[in-house]
């Protein structure tokens, strides 16, 4: 019924205005009257409504946990950083690791036995025994003599092992062997040349 009220008000309304004013008067009027019909529309939809206490709230919690979310990601976030490798200068010599000779090894092996050993006679109040390069020479002999050969046999003033070629298997093997441990320890002897070859080893005293 209203509806039908506002179409009858405006068909009079145009005849009136058809009757009484030019055409071009009346379509300005009609322009003007919608146009201002639409605006006012457009300002109540863009006007914000006020909210009311429990919807502040719920919005100032949802922006209070967003920020917390973010600062825990920042706060576990990983720092990684690369610190970069100073190239070497211009002429400056680069130090290669240094690689033993066969010969270099076995001396090595043999020194460290007697180091095992003296390090145990200064423990028992003894003197150290000296290198003599005249019996480590006939030592080593006789330690190829046994590989070639294929026999494990010593003879007197002399130790033998047959042991995994390092100096500290020999020197485990003749600890556990009372005769060879009783010479090494004995405080007659002054000199030693100990001489490896492969798996076996011999040692000389004087």
């Amino acid at each position: 019924m209203i509806v039908s009220k506002h179409i009858t008000l405006l068909g009079l309304l145009f005849l009136f205005l058809v009757c009484f004013v030019s055409k071009s008067e009346a379509a300005g009027f009609f322009q003007q009257f919608f146009g201002q019909q639409q605006c006012q529309n457009c300002v109540r939809k863009s006007t914000p409504q006020p909210q009311t206490p429990a919807a502040e709230t719920q919005n100032k919690e949802e922006s209070q946990n967003k920020e917390e979310q973010q600062n825990k990601v920042v706060a576990y976030k990983p720092v990684i950083s690369f610190e970069p490798t100073a190239a070497p200068e211009a002429g400056q010599k680069v130090e290669e690791p240094q690689v033993l000779s066969a010969t270099e090894r076995r001396e090595a092996e043999e020194a460290n036995c007697l180091a095992l050993v003296n390090a145990e006679r200064a423990r028992r109040g003894l003197k150290p025994l000296t290198l003599n390069s005249a019996l480590s020479t006939a030592s080593r002999a006789w330690s190829m003599t046994m590989s070639s050969r294929g026999f494990f046999h010593g003879a007197s003033q002399e130790i033998i092992a047959m042991c995994g070629g390092t100096g500290q298997s020999a020197y485990s093997i003749w600890r556990g062997s009372p005769p060879h441990w009783g010479m090494l320890m004995s405080p007659r002897y002054s000199e030693v040349g100990f001489g490896n070859h492969g798996r076996y080893w011999t040692g000389r005293f004087r």
